[in-house]
C-alpha cells in the first residue's frame, strides 16, 4: 500500500513539473515548425539598394519637386520671392546629389 501511495504522491507533486515539461515541448515544436516549415518572404531575399541607387532616386525626386514647384508658381500659389527661395534650395540639393553620384 505504501508504494502505491508513494507513486501517486510523485504524480501529484510533479504536476507542476508536467506543465513546465509540456510548455517546453510546445515551444520546441513551435521552434521546429518556424525553422523548417515557414519560408522566408521574397522581399527578404532581394538585394539591398546601393548608395548610388539612393542618390539617383533622391535626384529624381528633387527634379519632380522642381517641376511641381514651377507648376504651382505659374498657377499663382507662391509669390516670386518664395518661389526663388524654394527653387534655390532644391537646386542646391540637386547639385549635392549630382556631385555625390559622380564620385
Amino acid at each position: 500500500m505504501v508504494p502505491a501511495l508513494y507513486s501517486l504522491s510523485i504524480f501529484l507533486i510533479a504536476s507542476g513539473d508536467w506543465a513546465v515539461l509540456g510548455a517546453c515541448l510546445a515551444l520546441a515544436v513551435a521552434t521546429m515548425l518556424f525553422i523548417f516549415y515557414i519560408q522566408p518572404d521574397a522581399s527578404d531575399l532581394a538585394p539591398h539598394r546601393t548608395k548610388l541607387d539612393q542618390l539617383l532616386e533622391r535626384r529624381d525626386t528633387i527634379y519632380d519637386n522642381l517641376r511641381d514647384l514651377r507648376f504651382e508658381y505659374r498657377s499663382g500659389k507662391y509669390s516670386e520671392g518664395d518661389f526663388e527661395a524654394m527653387k534655390t534650395a532644391l537646386e542646391m540639393r540637386r547639385r549635392w546629389c549630382s556631385r555625390r553620384s559622380i564620385r
